[in-house]
């Protein structure tokens, strides 16, 4: 293809950078280089990391240096490097005047957060977090299913997640050397959960790191208490032990329960006093949640409107994560108000 010909191919087409090329930006790559409306370009400081992530998915322009890559003039910025860095790529990135979606969480710290969120103010550009279980056909079914009232007021929940194969799919040392970093890694609950009932009002929590497997971070088991504003508790139990992996919420409101497993493929309701369930099918496959997330984040840019998961989203989750860290660090109830 001459030079003419690749650029008239190109015309139209949206430029993203993905800034980081572990296996969470290797996804990004691989299913934003389907889509014909698209370049991708990659960016990582490690060349060997870069070398393979192009390996396996072909780009338009790779970088091992963050300005080089911003100079390219991208119209998105995909951050999937590991958290401490984020604000490092998204507020250069803002300020070069490109999109942001960060995945999650948002930053390592709250201030670190709110800093991501002030520049992207600043700039009036958009910053979109990668909490991708809310792209999950199950979850947007329950949002759905709680919108319409469908267990009226839900009282009580409980949430678990639990998946050493977290730490065995890990290229580094990263989450197990970290402190701590079981709440960042799972804040994905403190999202959905946000998203279901509203703010947390307060947090009571305990850790621990246990057992003798051979990766075990500190802490690697964690159980909290949520209060939510609207009245309701969750109890929220996190571990890095269980094998296979599993994703599970229950809620129990005065109208009706649920519960749901992702691997289940289904989520149970039941009326209050009733004994039959309903069985609601959920179907989709993981690239699914990204591609929807994706199309979602475009869409919001295009239409000048918030994207799925804000900024201020992500700030108000990293305040519950830090809110339980301090919790069971400190032995003591956390308030949020």
């Amino acid at each position: 293809m001459s030079r003419s010909e690749s650029t008239s191919a190109d015309a139209g087409k949206r430029t993203v950078l993905v800034v980081g090329c572990g296996s969470i930006g290797r996804r990004h790559i691989r299913l934003l280089s389907e889509r014909p409306d698209t370049r991708v370009l990659a960016c990582d400081h490690d060349p060997a990391i870069l070398a393979d992530a192009i390996r396996e998915t072909p780009v338009e322009q790779s970088f091992n240096d963050l300005d080089a890559a911003l100079a390219a003039a991208p119209e998105f910025v995909w951050v999937c490097t590991p958290d401490p860095a984020h604000e490092a790529v998204a507020t250069p990135a803002l300020r070069a005047g490109a999109h942001v979606f960060c995945e999650k969480p948002l930053a390592h710290t709250v201030e670190s957060g709110r800093a991501i969120a002030t520049v992207a103010q600043e700039t009036g550009r958009t910053v979109g977090v990668g909490y991708v279980i809310r792209c999950e056909d199950g979850y947007q079914r329950i949002k759905q299913l709680l919108d319409n009232g469908e267990l009226g007021t839900v009282v009580a929940g409980c949430v678990k997640v639990g998946a050493y194969d977290t730490l065995l799919n890990m290229k580094s040392g990263f989450i197990t050397d970290r402190k701590d970093s079981i709440m960042l890694d799972y804040s994905h609950e403190l999202d959905y959960l946000n998203w279901f009932l509203g703010p947390v009002a307060e947090v009571t929590a305990t850790a621990a790191s246990i057992g003798n497997l051979p990766l075990k971070p500190d802490p690697n088991v964690v159980a909290a208490t949520l209060r939510f504003e609207s009245g309701a508790v969750v109890s929220l139990h996190l571990n890095y032990v269980q094998l296979p992996s599993s994703r599970t919420i229950e809620l129990f409101g005065d109208a009706g329960n649920l519960s749901y497993t992702i691997a289940s493929g289904q989520i149970i309701l039941q009326a209050h006093g009733a004994e039959a369930v309903t069985e609601i099918p959920v179907a989709g496959e993981r690239d699914d949640w990204f591609r929807k997330e994706h199309q979602s984040f475009f869409d919001a840019v295009a239409a000048g409107q918030q994207p799925l998961v804000s900024a201020e989203d992500g700030v108000a989750t990293l305040r519950v994560a830090e809110a339980v860290i301090t919790a069971y660090r400190e032995n003591r109830v956390v308030h949020l108000n």
